[in-house]
């Protein structure tokens, strides 16, 4: 399977495929210049007719990082970063909670992968790496001095075993990876007591005087 951009840009109708490949070119043209670029500009860098490309124009209007203005295109993109502070700045103001996606970071008309570099090196960012790729960059508030040489050796000596690895040791072993279920009550239905709606007389009209001592 082709896992290319070009791949995913291929997938779907002849004419969706076109014209996601031309959104793609467009904007890869966009964000080699800081200012917008004009229709003639594209046409002659990539050979594509905007204005004469059935349903072209209208694509490049939906799409949110794309402004219009006459005849011109330019990519605005998520964050305008220009340097190395105004990206610490903008890492501040997310206080650590949930931080900024490295993509989001990087899609800029400006290299800004230099200034991520910088500020993790100083403490100042860190970057983690989800499970399926993504990363996300965080500011890091926390002054704390960076562990010597021989800590660092001897961390990175302590070997991390394999997740499976370690579910079939416990499994070997008797033990369970899951964490404890919990006890599940069954609800008992309560019982309804019965109402009795026919009223009953009691006569003592089948005994004689005898039986009754009289």
């Amino acid at each position: 399977m082709d896992r290319s951009i070009y791949g995913k840009l291929s997938a779907g109708s002849k004419a969706e495929r076109h014209s996601n490949i031309y959104i793609h070119n467009i904007v890869t043209i966009l964000k080699k210049h800081a200012k917008p670029v004009s229709f003639k500009e594209i046409e002659q860098e990539a050979g594509i007719d905007i204005e004469g490309t059935p349903g072209l124009l209208e694509l490049l209007k939906k799409n949110k990082k794309i402004v219009r203005e006459d005849r011109t295109l330019e990519y605005v993109p998520t964050y305008a970063i220009s340097s190395e502070e105004e990206l610490l700045s903008i890492l501040k103001e997310t206080k650590s909670e949930h931080g900024i996606s490295l993509d989001e970071v990087l899609d800029t008309v400006e290299n800004t992968r230099p200034y991520v570099d910088s500020l993790i090196s100083k403490q100042r960012a860190i970057l983690l790496r989800d499970m399926d790729g993504s990363c996300t960059l965080f500011y890091n508030g926390l002054d704390v001095k960076r562990a010597s040489p021989e800590v660092q050796r001897l961390y990175d000596g302590v070997s991390v075993p394999d997740v499976r690895d370690l579910v079939r040791e416990l499994a070997s072993a008797g033990l369970s990876s899951k964490g404890p279920e919990k006890t599940v009550r069954k609800s008992v239905p309560v019982q309804r007591k019965k109402k009795y709606l026919r009223k009953i007389k009691i006569t003592n009209t089948h005994l004689d005087n005898k039986e009754l001592g009289m």
